[in-house]
């Protein structure tokens, strides 16, 4: 018979998992910066791996901003501060990714989504007295459409949508 964990021992347990495997799935094809606080709903910052040009010039890179998620039983939701996935003027975010994933060992999945979907396909809730988007784990395991079945696809999706992020409104948020 397993050991019942403490909530706390249990979320820690999960929130590594989530991390190591988002950075596992990114590492194939992003530079992963990290900050040493969670901040900003920004558990990973991702580059291009792009070495003719710098962080001072116009047209590139842009950074990617990941949060990562895990989810533990199918009764897990997680929420996404509205401030993380949309500018001030409501439109979504270009360089926003949540990563989630879900399983043990075998059977572990990968679900992406980009700050439009969200938008699109999560309703806004208040959550601890934030504006939050709610992602219900039932959500994930109905909808096939998130659930990353090719790495090299999903990783393509990321990178072809950093190309297109505003260079200005990029360095907004990262400044």
């Amino acid at each position: 018979m397993a050991e019942q964990l403490p909530d706390w021992l249990v979320r820690m347990q999960n929130g590594t998992i989530g991390e190591a495997r988002a950075k596992a799935f990114l590492i194939d094809r992003f530079w992963i910066l990290e900050r040493s606080v969670d901040i900003d709903g920004v558990d990973l910052l991702i580059q291009r791996r792009i070495t003719r040009q710098n962080r001072y010039d116009r047209e590139n890179p842009r950074y990617g901003l990941v949060q990562v998620k895990f989810f533990g039983s199918v009764n897990t939701s997680h929420y996404i501060r509205k401030e993380y996935v949309c500018y001030e003027d409501d439109s979504a975010r270009d360089d926003f990714f949540v990563l989630c994933h879900s399983g043990d060992e075998g059977q572990a999945q990968t679900f992406i989504l980009t700050a439009d979907e969200i938008l699109k396909n999560f309703n806004l809730s208040d959550y601890q007295g934030v504006v939050a988007y709610r992602l219900p784990y039932t959500s994930f395991h109905k909808d096939s459409n998130f659930l990353v079945s090719s790495s090299k696809l999903a990783l393509d999706r990321i990178e072809n949508q950093l190309r297109q992020a505003d260079f200005t409104r990029n360095r907004q948020f990262i400044s």
